[in-house]
């Protein structure tokens, strides 16, 4: 979990990912007044894998979060997923780059972006971004969804007797526990850390 500040912050990963190496990473973000989060992978060697997956929840500040995959192996694979919430006139913005390069033939490479805005005065933006400069690829796909909170789940949650923001508790940690599930040994920290995101805000 990163971005716990109240303010502005700024967060930078990189990894370089060599023959056979498989990395699975979970991003939690609990956005400040102005939180920027950047990713990036190579996937350098031949048969490297990534499956990454995020979640930027803005309650009340604003997220920018940037992934960026760069496959340059053969037979690599690079599997983005992210969810973000905006919620209290919070601004959640996911930009998600992907980039299968020429000697990357038999790879495979997915970007999908989505955003869920809780309330009105809230924002969100989706920009996945994906290129291929190969013509021999296994598979290559990218997805953008930006929408209002199902008020029609919320209402048959709040006719069950649980309150507006339990309701989106709920929603919020399925979606959490979802994109945790391909963690193995981390699995339960995980989601741990998106119930901290919400305690004492939803």
């Amino acid at each position: 979990t990163v971005g716990k500040h109240k303010a502005l912050s700024h967060h930078l990963l990189r990894a370089s990912l060599g023959e056979g190496a498989e990395v699975r990473a979970f991003t939690a973000i609990n956005a400040g007044k102005m939180s920027h989060h950047r990713e990036d992978y190579s996937l350098e060697g031949e048969k490297s894998r990534l499956v990454l997956r995020g979640m930027p929840v803005a309650i009340s500040g604003a997220v920018d979060y940037l992934t960026n995959v760069m496959q340059y192996g053969r037979e690599t694979l690079g599997e983005t997923r992210v969810h973000g919430f905006s919620y209290r006139n919070g601004w959640t913005v996911h930009r998600g780059v992907a980039k299968v390069f020429e000697n990357a033939k038999g790879s495979a490479s997915e970007v999908t972006s989505r955003v869920t805005i809780m309330d009105r005065g809230s924002l969100g933006v989706s920009v996945p971004m994906l290129e291929v400069d190969t013509g021999e690829i296994v598979s290559a796909s990218h997805s953008s969804d930006v929408a209002q909170f199902d008020e029609d789940a919320l209402f048959y949650l709040r006719s069950r007797g649980l309150t507006r923001e339990e309701a989106l508790n709920l929603f919020v940690h399925g979606i959490g526990d979802a994109l945790s599930d391909h963690l193995e040994r981390l699995r339960s920290k995980a989601r741990s850390n998106v119930r901290g995101l919400t305690e004492g805000l939803l």
